[in-house]
């Protein structure tokens, strides 16, 4: 058996992280002199002056940390990233050319607009609409590179729905939690299903993106908990 020194909290062999803090499980609880702030009061120790070697840890203060370093950044698709960058790439390319031939048309003056230093002008403007134009046939490359990316993400993804479809069900992953896990709060059960979902999918999938693969198991988690929870 594997504890968690920050929970207290008795995992099953081949565990090896807490599904809660995140913390790296021990074999013993005398390994560590970590306390949690259920067993001791901070108020009561800043109160009472008391000094003492353990630290006190809060789980709400540990998961806003993990969003601070990023943990819960959302991932966007490949797909969308496609469409922003194709959008932007007609905006860009619409306004370099029409920048381009207002400029011409001012200079031969079939639109009747004159400027000080005409010259000046012209490289300024000229140049900045270039610019617009380039950066549009850019953005359009980026949409394509997106697209094809698109193409292997979607795959991907279709086949790690199909795994968990055949492989990850309440029963499977109820057998990896806790014995008590029934008594938790719903926020702390999601914690540790959406965390064994993790393992059993990257032991299968290695090297895949934290974020991807956050987003996979989300949509999946409101599949197999809450839909059928509304059928």
């Amino acid at each position: 058996m594997a504890w968690c020194p920050n929970c207290k909290y008795e995992y099953k062999k081949g565990i090896i992280k807490c599904a809660d803090c995140g913390a790296d499980l021990v074999d013993s609880l005398e390994d560590t002199n970590v306390v949690t702030d259920y067993e001791m009061d901070h108020n009561d120790v800043e109160n009472n002056g008391i000094e003492s070697d353990y630290e006190v840890v809060s789980l709400g203060d540990e998961l806003k940390k993990e969003e601070r370093n990023g943990a819960t950044s959302i991932y966007q698709r490949n797909e969308d990233k496609a469409e922003e960058f194709k959008s932007s790439a007609y905006v860009l390319t619409f306004v370099g050319i029409i920048g381009v031939i207002t400029l011409f048309l001012i200079r031969v003056r079939i639109i009747p607009i004159q400027f000080g230093n005409e010259l000046m002008i012209d490289i300024v403007m000229g140049g900045l609409f270039v610019v617009f134009f380039i950066l549009g046939i850019l953005s359009f490359q980026s949409a394509r590179q997106y697209k094809a990316d698109a193409i292997e993400e979607n795959s991907l993804t279709d086949e790690i729905n199909k795994w968990c479809n055949e492989n990850l069900t309440k029963d499977s992953i109820q057998a990896f939690l806790q014995e008590d896990s029934q008594e938790l709060s719903e926020e702390l059960l999601y914690f540790q299903r959406t965390e064994q979902m993790k393992r059993m999918i990257t032991e299968k999938f290695i090297n895949l993106q934290d974020t991807f693969l956050e987003t996979v198991i989300e949509n999946y988690y409101q599949k197999i908990y809450e839909e059928n929870e509304l059928l």
